[in-house]
């Protein structure tokens, strides 16, 4: 118990310690939100068919997705000791497309089935930290997350999904896929700023989380 206290307070101050890439990823929110609308009416304008329309959407997405994680990335290896070399967004890209494709599979395959969902979330939290924290062949991620998340399942799942419950209830609760992309209401969009504060901090925080576990750190 001692020390899974010790990792997660040592996690919260090193996030406090990469505070200053903050605004960076921030910022790659809101220009993943801004984009999204932009290209969502672009498209509806120029009357471009669903299906090729999601096909950019997704790729579009899938840029976006790389330069955040290039970010959180940055954060966490240039500092100290960790001196390793940030993984580049077109191999970030491969390995969000390819690794996202695979979850995506999944959620349609066992969206029927009662608890499937929950059950791939806890399966699979530490995915998307293992696309940017550990430099592998696209095809490896899968397989080193879920090694990882064995290794620390409760260290791990424990702080994220207590984190995450308080951010469902307080504010995700009653947010659509579709508020993301479209709304231009202003309260939508207050709420939606609010909500991406709280993310880039989960998000320093579980990168925290995830170097200290992953290199034995205290």
């Amino acid at each position: 118990m001692d020390s899974f206290i010790e990792i997660i307070k040592n996690s919260f101050t090193r996030t406090a310690h990469t505070i200053k890439y903050f605004p960076l990823i921030f910022a790659s929110m809101i220009v993943i939100k801004l984009s999204l609308n932009m290209s969502n009416n672009i498209l509806f304008r120029l009357s471009v068919s669903k299906e090729i329309s999601n096909v950019i959407i997704a790729v579009l997405v899938t840029f976006l997705l790389s330069i955040l994680l290039n970010m959180l990335s940055i954060s966490v290896h240039t500092r100290d000791n960790y001196q390793i070399e940030p993984i580049t967004i077109p191999k970030l890209m491969l390995k969000v497309a390819f690794n996202g494709g695979i979850l995506l599979l999944l959620y349609y395959i066992l969206k029927k089935y009662d608890g499937a969902i929950i059950a791939l979330l806890l399966i699979f939290n530490p995915l998307v930290e293992t696309l940017y924290m550990i430099d592998e062949e696209f095809y490896k991620s899968i397989c080193t997350s879920l090694k990882f998340n064995f290794k620390n399942f409760l260290t791990w799942n424990i702080p994220n999904v207590a984190i995450f419950a308080i951010l469902y209830n307080l504010i995700m609760k009653n947010y659509t896929f579709e508020d993301f992309i479209m709304s231009n209401e202003i309260v939508s969009i207050i709420k939606f700023g609010l909500l991406l504060m709280f993310i880039s901090l989960f998000m320093l925080y579980r990168a925290n989380l995830y170097r200290i576990l992953e290199t034995g750190e205290k």
